[in-house]
């Protein structure tokens, strides 16, 4: 579970393009969720003694609306 802890709102500004260059500030009117559930799994395999390959995935709550969000990483390691 991920939870957010210090979150700014999301504020829209501007300028008008109108005589006297009004500055307008509005809500961004988003609803943020602010705790997030997800689940992941991770697979490390050595190729030698000093490297090796992963992969993860990882399928969670987006920060924004209600689709799942869904990674996939995959990596080289080398140990020295």
């Amino acid at each position: 579970m991920v939870k957010d802890l210090n979150v700014d709102a999301i504020t829209l500004t501007g300028t008008s393009e109108m005589p006297g260059m009004t500055t307008v500030s509005t809500d961004g009117g988003l609803e943020r969720n602010e705790t997030r559930g997800f689940a992941s799994i991770g697979y490390k395999h050595k190729l030698d003694d000093n490297s090796s390959i992963t992969g993860a995935l990882r399928v969670g709550q987006s920060v924004f609306g209600n689709q799942l969000q869904v990674n996939v990483g995959v990596g080289f390691a080398m140990e020295f």
